[in-house]
């Protein structure tokens, strides 16, 4: 099995990803807003199917 990761496709996504978020900066977060960690799944295979 090939490490996904390693491909050109999922670094492509994944640095579009980060532009997305980045893009969004700075966060206006509302006040007595509690402070929590959010994960985010990007799945490349299925943002990248019809390329």
């Amino acid at each position: 099995m090939t490490d996904q990761r390693s491909g050109a496709t999922w670094r492509t996504a994944s640095e579009a990803m980060l532009r997305a978020v980045r893009a969004a900066e700075p966060f206006d977060v509302p006040d007595g807003f509690e402070t929590q960690e959010i994960n985010f799944r990007f799945r490349a295979d299925q943002a990248c199917a019809n390329r």
